[in-house]
């Protein structure tokens, strides 16, 4: 007898939420998401310049290894990429558009743009983001 009572009492509580309930909860969590957006775009935008400054420093690590193996000069130069198959150095110094890695042949030319014949190692493309990247000299 006490269980029948208590299923009726419980049966006609109501529940669910009520629609002023669920606006303040949406009025909260879009209070919470505006936040948040702008750190989250700085998260992003810091996470792309170490990506990028991480891969330049791989690059000259990864010439002066190559260097060091092979007993011979290995250039990285600032270079229009926008022909994979015909790369060259460019004197403006705008690294953002990319760069090449390439060994210089020994006893030849050596100045510092790649010639016929010498050994291509890496192409970065250019960095995204809109961001910059220059040398001073």
């Amino acid at each position: 007898m006490l269980d029948s009572v208590y299923f009726k009492r419980r049966a006609s509580k109501q529940s669910g939420v009520t629609l002023v309930e669920l606006m303040i909860v949406l009025l909260i969590l879009a209070v919470l998401v505006m936040l948040t957006v702008p750190g989250f775009d700085t998260l992003i935008r810091n996470n792309r310049i170490y990506a990028q400054v991480n891969d330049f420093h791989l690059s000259l690590r990864r010439a002066r290894a190559e260097a060091m193996s092979r007993v011979s000069r290995v250039t990285v130069c600032a270079a229009d990429v926008s022909d994979p198959n015909n790369p060259n150095c460019d004197t403006d110094g705008k690294w953002e558009e990319g760069w090449i890695v390439f060994v210089e042949n020994f006893g030849a030319t050596e100045n510092a743009s790649v010639d016929t014949g010498e050994e291509i190692l890496e192409i970065q493309q250019p960095i995204s983001g809109g961001n910059t990247l220059r040398g001073s000299t």
